[in-house]
């Protein structure tokens, strides 16, 4: 029995680019990655000349695939999208393969490398110069700060991050004695909550036997991209910049769901603190004055307070946690 005649109307064709322009173009691409800023395999661990190399090598394909079509009078949207995705996608691959390589065959990254950052506007106080010597605090203008960090419905939180935000910039404290050490065992950085006073030496490693990278945020800035080596060699953490709370990820395996973010909270004094089971906190030999308290949870939000300390005296406070509101809807 004959099939009934199919009344559609069949679906224009659509051709993309040639297999000359196609891999015309990515060695192009790739050319770019190799050689824009200088031989990439000459300074591997020059991050900032990484991602340049990276951005320009990226940047280059769309008018590569735009003007490859419209010579061949291919130009269409569809065939514009689809090469112009594929063409990503490989280079994506080679390009961090290359990177990975590099990384292996290099071995540890010089010291200028590994403390690579990014400026960013600081969060919570400036940065003090590492020639400005520690403000002594006499006994007779400090106080103690105490509180108590609770949810919504006033219950206590354990393991929350409690901490002077404001208040003290005019004073310089040492760091403390010793480092810290944020250590990536496969499932993120442990510990997943830390604090760290500027000036402490920080430094992060991979645990796992696997290559990860320490990408530290803020508000969509990056403020600093160092790789773990799968080695396990420290790589040193340096931060320039009080910049309050900071996300921190792995680039390479957060995005498979392997891995958890972690939260580092870089502060230019010591009063900081997570809490216990009791939810609270205290400091003494706090500077007397104006100052706002903060407190955080991932899971139950942020809270701040303005107090008043005075010289020898004390405050209580309760900081109750409340995730940020709702943006409110488009106006039409």
């Amino acid at each position: 029995m004959a099939s009934p005649p199919d009344d559609r109307p069949d679906e224009p064709p659509f051709q993309r680019l040639t297999r000359l322009q196609f891999w015309g173009f990515l060695a192009i691409a790739l050319a770019i990655f190799l050689f824009a800023s200088g031989p990439v395999w000459q300074h591997p661990w020059d991050i900032g000349a990484l991602n340049h190399a990276i951005f320009t090598s990226y940047a280059a394909l769309p008018p590569l695939v735009l003007i490859g079509l419209a010579y061949k009078k291919r130009l269409g949207f569809r065939a514009f999208a689809l090469d112009l995705l594929v063409l990503t996608l490989l280079k994506y691959t080679i390009t961090f393969g290359v990177a990975l390589a590099l990384w292996a065959a290099a071995g540890g990254p010089p010291p200028a490398a590994q403390t690579a950052l990014l400026k960013a506007r600081p969060a919570v106080s400036t940065a003090a110069s590492p020639a400005d010597a520690p403000t002594p605090v006499p006994e007779e203008k400090a106080g103690i700060v105490r509180g108590v960090v609770v949810d919504r419905d006033g219950r206590p939180v354990a393991g929350a991050l409690a901490y002077v935000a404001a208040g003290l910039e005019g004073w310089v404290f040492a760091p403390p004695p010793g480092e810290l050490v944020l250590e990536n065992h496969g499932a993120g950085l442990a510990p997943s909550v830390a604090i760290a006073q500027l000036r402490l030496p920080i430094a992060a490693r991979s645990t796992s036997g696997q290559l990860h990278t320490f990408v530290a945020t803020q508000g969509g800035t990056t403020l600093l991209n160092v790789p773990l080596l799968s080695s396990g060699l420290r790589t040193p953490i340096a931060f320039t910049e009080a910049h309050g709370l900071i996300d921190v990820r792995c680039s390479v395996h957060q995005h498979l769901g392997t891995e958890q973010a972690s939260t580092l909270l870089v502060l230019t004094h010591p009063f900081a603190t997570i809490t216990g089971d009791d939810g609270r906190f205290a400091w003494r030999g706090v500077p007397a004055g104006a100052l706002r308290l903060a407190a955080w949870d991932r899971a139950r939000g942020t809270a701040s307070l303005d107090v008043r300390l005075d010289p020898r005296g004390a405050t209580e406070s309760m900081l109750r946690l409340a995730l940020p509101a709702p943006a409110a809807p488009a106006t039409p």
